[in-house]
């Protein structure tokens, strides 16, 4: 959630940016196409994981995070 106001504001900037360069449909055509596929992937991404977590536990997932941060705080004690 925290990322959700950087994503957005960046963006904002790059349809800006878009806004003040020449548009040709050239460029029109797979900028469409890429967003009908990025929203499509998006929401086919979540849905998966949201039908995922209803089913299956992440027990086996924070013992994986366990673990990793275990590993990470002793190389950093390490070096």
């Amino acid at each position: 959630l925290i990322m959700v106001p950087i994503v957005f504001g960046a963006g904002l900037m790059q349809l800006i940016e878009l806004f003040q360069t020449e548009v040709t449909t050239t460029t029109l055509v797979p900028m469409i196409v890429g967003f009908f596929a990025a929203a499509l992937s998006g929401y086919a991404a979540i849905a998966f994981l949201l039908d995922f977590l209803a089913r299956r536990s992440v027990r086996i997932f924070a013992v994986y995070c366990w673990l990793f941060g275990l590993f990470c705080l002793a190389l950093a004690a390490v070096r």
